[in-house]
């Protein structure tokens, strides 16, 4: 059975495959980051909109994407690492 976490992990699949070294070096920008901060913020006070619920969310969702793909590639890094070792 397909779920929503299945996608996410074939999407973590596919950018972990790009390049390891950059999937690793992936970050919001600092405009990203404050507006996840802020977002944060106002429902930790429970102040926020159902807009902006939905858009934090949204930011949750991409991040454990992100973090799913860096933990793919690290994987994927330390592999090839071994196999270079192993046919030296």
């Amino acid at each position: 059975m397909v779920t929503i976490y299945s996608i996410y992990d074939q999407i973590g699949e596919i950018i972990a495959h790009a390049e390891p070294e950059k999937v690793l070096k992936m970050r919001a920008s600092e405009d990203v980051q404050q507006r996840f901060n802020v977002l944060l913020e106002k429902s930790k006070n429970e102040e926020i909109s159902r807009q902006e619920r939905d858009e934090l969310n949204h930011f949750v969702m991409v991040e454990r994407l992100l973090r799913l793909a860096k933990i793919r590639a690290e994987q994927e890094s330390v592999q090839t690492t071994l196999a270079v070792s192993k046919s030296r």
